[in-house]
């Protein structure tokens, strides 16, 4: 969603306006203290600052602290390892409730219960851009201008309409450029940018952030990681859920391992912090996991579904739309399946229906 831009935006205004010293620290850089049980933020803030050369010594910093002189940006908790987060977590709170003159602002993907207790923190959400706020984040961008104004034309003509949703991410929005960039174009076939949505999430995304890389903790490759997810989408799809507690999350998951037996063994709870926090496709909220965006569920479906034999791809699919509504016709499920294999889509759900029209009207 943009959450580190937002801060660099945050931090030159609190620069320009002079009141106090933005301090933006990336969080994920605590990662690389193994041993935290005997440190403090104020030593981990201070190293920071000192590796840039402010020359502070921990009495001017500490004085400066109670002095209320900063505002302190702490960028992408959600990218802490999940070993220390517990730890960091009181860290940091002790940190902000020490030094109360201050100000915190921290941002994070939504990650639901790790933030009980953060009661002196206000919750705020980014907000969707509007049409125009798509077309400006584009013409910001550091891109090949000529692609850049090929999108721009297609982005205000129809583009923005057809993928609102994605439009008004800043994340997917950057996505589509890529991909318009790479396909000269869009490509009409959903599934083609969902595939490029998810590769992008889960490798190139971080590939922006130095040497950092986004912490795989199940320890699956892309399509052993893509197999498991295709699998859960597919029976969650099925069953008309589209949020699920952490039980029932659970229960699919380790159905999914038992079921897919070519997939190497991984931790159920590692994989599912991974759907949240690195690959980004489940959000929590409350006690309710759901899709980050429901179109994925739809595209896991629809690839977990071209696994199924012929028999079982016939039986599913017809008794779907049977005991459906006519909407379901005009669902993307469909129009995902087709693309991905549409020889197999005419015969297995489209032959016996065209059939039985063909014997009606020609009697």
């Amino acid at each position: 969603i943009g959450k580190s831009m937002l801060f660099k935006h945050l931090f030159i205004e609190c620069v320009q306006l002079g009141e106090f010293i933005p301090i933006l620290v990336e969080l994920r850089s605590l990662n690389n203290f193994e041993r935290i049980d005997n440190t403090t933020i104020e030593d981990l803030v201070l190293s920071t600052l000192n590796n840039q050369r402010c020359g502070l010594s921990i009495e001017q910093f500490k004085y400066s602290l109670d002095m209320g002189c900063f505002i302190f940006l702490l960028d992408g908790f959600d990218e802490i390892k999940s070993s220390i987060a517990e730890k960091i977590t009181r860290l940091l709170l002790d940190f902000c409730n020490k030094y109360s003159n201050n100000y915190f602002i921290l941002s994070s993907r939504p990650i639901g219960y790790k933030f009980i207790g953060w009661q002196d923190f206000r919750e705020l959400q980014v907000r969707p851009l509007n049409k125009s706020q798509a077309i400006e984040l584009i013409t910001k961008l550091d891109y090949d201008s000529n692609v850049k104004q090929v999108f721009l034309e297609e982005l205000n003509r129809n583009l923005y309409k057809k993928y609102t949703t994605f439009a008004s991410n800043p994340l997917l929005l950057t996505i589509m450029l890529i991909t318009f960039d790479a396909q000269a174009g869009i490509p009409e076939k959903l599934n083609d940018f969902f595939e490029q949505a998810f590769l992008t999430l889960f490798q190139a995304h971080d590939a922006t952030k130095g040497t950092y890389k986004r912490e795989i903790l199940s320890q699956l490759g892309y399509e052993e990681f893509k197999t498991i997810l295709s699998y859960f989408s597919f029976q969650t799809f099925f069953s008309s859920e589209f949020e699920f507690p952490y039980s029932r999350l659970n229960e699919v998951l380790e159905k999914g391992k038992l079921k897919l037996l070519n997939i190497k063994p991984f931790i159920t709870d590692d994989y599912i912090n991974d759907l949240i926090n690195s690959v980004c496709m489940l959000v929590q909220e409350g006690l309710k996991y759901k899709f980050s965006h429901r179109s994925f569920q739809e595209y896991f479906a629809a690839l977990y579904t071209t696994r199924l034999t012929d028999s079982e791809q016939k039986q599913l699919v017809i008794k779907w739309l049977k005991e459906g509504e006519l909407v379901y016709f005009k669902h993307s499920y469909l129009r995902m399946l087709f693309d991905l294999q549409p020889k197999r889509f005419i015969i297995n759900v489209m032959y016996k229906g065209l059939q039985e029209l063909w014997n009606v009207y020609t009697k």
